[in-house]
């Protein structure tokens, strides 16, 4: 990516990825929230565990 911001979102998912040993995909709730997809809004909000949580 060419962008600062771009960068960053790409270090911002490899870190937990190495963490975890699995892929990770960093996404707000709000936008699975605002998914036309009920499938798969279900089905992402069932299974979504939180990595970081800001106070």
């Amino acid at each position: 990516m060419s962008t600062a911001s771009g960068t960053l979102s790409v270090v911002m998912e490899e870190e937990p990825s190495g963490i975890l040993g699995r892929p990770v995909d960093l996404v707000s709730r709000q936008a699975i929230e605002r998914s036309s997809n009920w499938i798969r809004r279900k089905a992402i909000l069932e299974s979504a565990e939180p990595y970081f949580v800001a106070r």
